[in-house]
């Protein structure tokens, strides 16, 4: 029987179409005629490039610590619905509880993107160990992310990729 695939509609607001200029550009664009109309050099305009391009990033990041800070005050909590227990290597015996990635995804990513921002990871792999990095961006373009470095998960009778997959999913689950 095949496997249901899972469809969601994601809506978002306060998105600018990318077939029509923000008011930036076109300030940019009068800014930059004006400067050749006058002659101005290529330092001179290679500098109201670079005046332009900060200025664009120190929007980019006020308008993501805004969404960012939306985004926590709606943050669900996320329910551990998943348990683990097994027999420690001096005899004891291990219990917890846990969220999936997939219940952290559920819980975060609507909420994630009513705001504009979005995630995506990174994996590395050096000799034993595998690093993660998540990021988290904002349709404006500023992004920050947050690394986590592990060994591979040996524990359990687990084949080499289920080792190399348990450790991707909970270093994924831990950077999100």
């Amino acid at each position: 029987m095949p496997a249901k695939k899972k469809t969601e509609l994601i809506e978002t607001a306060d998105v600018l179409p990318v077939d029509k200029p923000t008011p930036a550009l076109s300030e940019l664009g009068l800014i930059m005629q004006s400067a050749i109309a006058q002659n101005a050099s290529i330092d001179t305009l290679e500098r109201v490039m670079s005046l332009y391009e900060q200025s664009q990033a120190i929007v980019a990041r006020q308008q993501f610590n805004e969404a960012f800070a939306r985004f926590q005050q709606e943050m669900p909590v996320v329910k551990k619905n998943k348990s683990a227990a097994f027999n420690t290597k001096n005899g004891g015996r291990m219990e917890y509880s846990y969220a999936s990635i997939d219940d952290v995804v559920a819980a975060v990513q609507p909420v994630l993107h009513r705001h504009g921002l979005s995630y995506w990871f990174e994996q590395q792999q050096h000799g034993p160990s595998i690093t993660i990095t998540c990021h988290l961006g904002h349709v404006s373009g500023h992004s920050i992310c947050n690394s986590a470095t592990g060994p591979v998960d040996n524990t359990g009778n687990k084949s080499a990729l289920q080792q190399i997959g348990s450790t991707v999913t909970y270093l994924k689950r831990q950077t999100l």
